[in-house]
C-alpha cells in the first residue's frame, strides 16, 4: 500500500510543470529554436523561474493612512462615476442624433412623395390640355368640311358660261 501511495505522489509531482524562462545571453530565449542554438553554441543554460510572490501580509494601516493610495483611491472612484456619467450622456446624446435623422429621413421621404404626387398631377394635367386640344381641332376640322366651298363652284361656273 506504501508503495501505491509513493507511485501517486511521484506520479503527481512529475505531472506539475514549473513555468521556466531560459535566458540566451543577456535576453531571454523568444522561442525554443533560440535557446537550442543558444546551447549548443556555448553549452551552458540560465533559467530564470518565474515566481508568483505576493505580499500576502498587507498592512491595513498604512494602506488607510499613506495620502498617495487614499488619493488614488478617490481619483479612482471619482473617475468612475465621471466615465459614467460620460457614458450616459454620450448615450442621451447618440439617441437623440438618431431621432433627429430618422425625422429628417421621414421627412425627406413625405417630400419625395408629394414631388412624385405633384408630378403626376402635372402629367394628368397636360394630358387633359392635349385631349382639348385635339378634340378641339377634330371640332373644326370637321365644320370646316361641312362647310361647301363656294368659291370654287361660283368660278368653275363662271367660266363655263363665259365661255360657251
Amino acid at each position: 500500500m506504501k508503495f501505491i501511495y509513493a507511485f501517486i505522489f511521484l506520479l503527481v509531482l512529475s505531472c506539475n510543470t514549473v513555468k521556466k524562462e531560459y535566458v540566451c545571453g543577456d535576453h531571454s530565449c523568444i522561442d525554443k529554436k533560440e535557446f537550442n542554438e543558444y546551447f549548443s553554441k556555448n553549452l551552458s543554460i540560465e533559467i530564470k523561474p518565474q515566481t508568483k510572490n505576493k505580499n500576502k501580509n498587507v498592512d491595513l494601516v498604512k494602506l488607510n493612512t499613506d495620502p498617495e493610495i487614499v488619493k488614488k483611491k478617490r481619483n479612482s472612484k471619482k473617475d468612475e462615476k465621471i466615465t459614467i456619467k460620460n457614458e450616459k450622456e454620450e448615450l442621451k446624446l447618440e439617441k437623440i442624433r438618431l431621432l433627429e435623422e430618422q425625422k429628417i429621413r421621414d421627412n425627406e421621404e413625405k417630400n419625395k412623395a408629394g414631388e412624385e404626387k405633384i408630378a403626376k398631377l402635372k402629367e394628368k394635367r397636360e394630358k387633359s390640355i392635349e385631349n382639348k386640344i385635339s378634340n378641339n381641332r377634330e371640332q373644326v376640322n370637321k365644320i370646316v368640311n361641312m362647310a361647301p366651298e363656294k368659291k370654287k363652284n361660283t368660278s368653275q361656273r363662271y367660266r363655263k358660261d363665259y365661255f360657251c
